[in-house]
């Protein structure tokens, strides 16, 4: 069923070996960010609900992406099962 599927981007990461100040996520590929890439490719699923989960940078991504998703907040951050459990308590 469509209407109970979900789609959770977690995109909480620092990315120190990338050694920039732009958010990990929001480094360009081929022209598109990296977020935009995986929220594209996502896209033909229709899902109900689009969680983007945020933490470290949160600022450089929800002005990248404005309200087109919803947001959950990874803090502090504790790792990947933790950035789930973060995306299930959004709305």
């Amino acid at each position: 069923m469509q209407d109970s599927l979900g789609v959770v981007v977690l995109a909480a990461g620092q990315g120190t070996r990338m050694k920039s100040s732009r958010h990990k996520v929001l480094h360009p590929i081929a022209g598109l960010s990296m977020i935009d890439h995986v929220l594209r490719a996502a896209k033909p699923l229709v899902a109900a609900h689009t969680v983007v989960v945020i933490g470290h940078g949160a600022e450089q991504v929800r002005t990248h992406l404005g309200e087109a998703v919803t947001y959950a907040v990874q803090d502090p951050p504790q790792g990947t099962g933790d950035a789930v459990r973060s995306a299930q308590a959004s709305p």
